[in-house]
C-alpha cells in the first residue's frame, strides 16, 4: 500500500484552497432546538449551508452550526 507524502511535501504541493465548513457537501450535521434543547441529526449531500437555511436558520449563523 502507498503510503501518503511526507508533511513537509504536503505543505509544498498544496494545490487547493481549503472549503469552508458551511460550502461543504456530503455531510452529517447536528442542529440543537433553541426552545428545548433537543438535537436533530441530519445528513445531505448538497451543501450545509443551503440545508442549514431549509431548516430555517438564518444565514448568518449556518456556520455555526455543528458539522461532524
Amino acid at each position: 500500500m502507498k503510503q501518503p507524502p511526507p508533511p513537509v511535501l504536503q505543505m509544498l504541493y498544496q494545490t487547493k484552497d481549503p472549503i469552508d465548513k458551511k460550502m461543504k457537501s456530503d455531510v452529517v450535521y447536528s442542529i440543537k432546538c433553541t426552545k428545548c434543547q433537543h438535537s436533530y441529526i441530519g445528513k445531505t449531500e448538497r451543501q450545509c449551508v443551503k440545508r442549514l437555511h431549509e431548516h430555517g436558520a438564518p444565514k448568518s449563523s449556518s456556520g455555526q452550526q455543528q458539522q461532524q
